[in-house]
């Protein structure tokens, strides 16, 4: 199934230093790709385009996201981690790897997963994350065959 992650990050956030920008070069030039990406550890790709998904129509009014650049997963490593739980196997995925270790750092982040490619239609819930581990958990029941629910997870400080 196609599988469709979005990251929102607080545009004040320190940790955004993480995500390093790639560039094409020209000669001794650099140029941003576009859309602009972003890779952290040198592994794990995100873009950011500047026209997302309609969010608004799920998030709850009290949260802008005028305050977050949006991040959309441009790696299959989302249909690694789909692959391993499915078959039951052991997995140890970067892409968890980010949330548990990255996103831990930041107080507030959103997180939105759809199997839909007009990604707003593919979202049916909107939950309050306490933590990464119940993230990662929502992920793993939503990426399980038998379920494939979007959602929007969001932690607030």
């Amino acid at each position: 199934m196609d599988i469709f992650v979005d990251i929102f990050l607080p545009k004040r956030n320190d940790k955004l230093l993480e995500l390093e920008e790639q560039y094409h070069t020209w000669g001794d030039e650099k140029f941003p790709c576009v859309p602009r990406e972003f890779k952290w550890k040198d592994t794990l790709s995100f873009v950011m385009e500047d026209i997302h998904s309609p969010y608004e129509k799920v998030i709850p009014n009290h949260i802008s996201l005028d305050n977050y650049y949006i991040y959309s997963l441009n790696d299959d490593i989302i249909y690694e981690w789909e692959r391993n739980l499915n078959k039951g196997y052991k997995d140890n995925n970067i892409f968890k790897t980010f949330i548990l270790e990255y996103l831990s750092e930041i107080e507030t982040w959103g997180m939105a997963i759809s199997f839909d490619e007009d990604i707003i239609d593919g979202i049916d819930e909107f939950l309050l994350m306490k933590n990464e581990n119940e993230l990662v958990n929502k992920i793993e029941s939503s990426i399980n065959w038998n379920n494939g629910r979007g959602f929007i997870g969001y932690k607030m400080a």
